[in-house]
């Protein structure tokens, strides 16, 4: 997730990121829960941006600022390295795998690629045995030297041990976020909301990919 504070930054923003006013993003999965709100988040805050997703939700992604780029028949590393200054600064990589390879590419000389997920290698969230090991065989070995003589970077977010290992930054992020919800500022895309009960139907939804924003189970 990524937040600014009076600086215009958060802890993924400062620390990892360093996305600054005016820079040139790329969201995968930009039609979903996280997508939509670093959109938001985005737009706030003068960000060129673009976003990969399927055809019927780019329009979804141009209301929320970003240029959508079709992952089924564009190549997401040829768009954004033919804008002005031959790629991105950060670019926010859920996906993992082979597509981080892929993400590095697209980086401009100080860019990094952010990856806050694996999902090659999972259904509907859960990792599953039989893309695990594709997944990770595909996954590249980034080396140090050559990020150095390359000016790009790879770096990873995983909230859960942030929360663990640094509970203070992670509420003061959240009470950012609290914040700019509190003051419409940005609004969380909800798909649809469904009975806990019924919580195998929400499944079935996410891995036919046609949930925009989250889906909200109730209880």
């Amino acid at each position: 997730m990524i937040t600014f504070n009076r600086r215009e930054r958060s802890f993924l923003a400062e620390y990892a990121a360093r996305v600054i006013e005016g820079e040139k993003i790329l969201i995968h999965g930009a039609a979903g829960g996280v997508g939509t709100a670093l959109l938001q988040l985005g737009k706030l805050h003068n960000l060129e941006m673009w976003g990969t997703a399927s055809k019927g939700k780019h329009d979804l992604v141009r209301s929320l600022g970003g240029e959508p780029i079709d992952y089924n028949t564009e190549d997401f590393v040829k768009v954004v390295t033919a804008n002005e200054g031959g790629g991105v600064d950060t670019i926010f990589d859920p996906i993992g795998g082979s597509n981080w390879r892929r993400s590095y590419k697209a980086l401009r000389l100080g860019g990094k690629v952010v990856g806050y997920g694996f999902s090659e290698a999972t259904t509907s969230g859960r990792l599953a045995l039989l893309k695990v090991v594709p997944a990770l065989l595909a996954t590249p070995r980034f080396s140090f030297y050559n990020m150095y003589q390359e000016n790009k970077g790879m770096l990873g977010y995983f909230i859960w041990n942030l929360n663990n290992e640094r509970p203070s930054i992670y509420q003061e992020d959240m009470s950012k976020l609290l914040s700019l919800l509190e003051a419409g500022e940005i609004a969380p895309i909800v798909s649809e909301r469904i009975p806990l009960v019924d919580a195998n139907r929400a499944h079935q939804i996410l891995n036919e990919s046609r949930v925009v924003g989250k889906i909200v189970l109730e209880c």
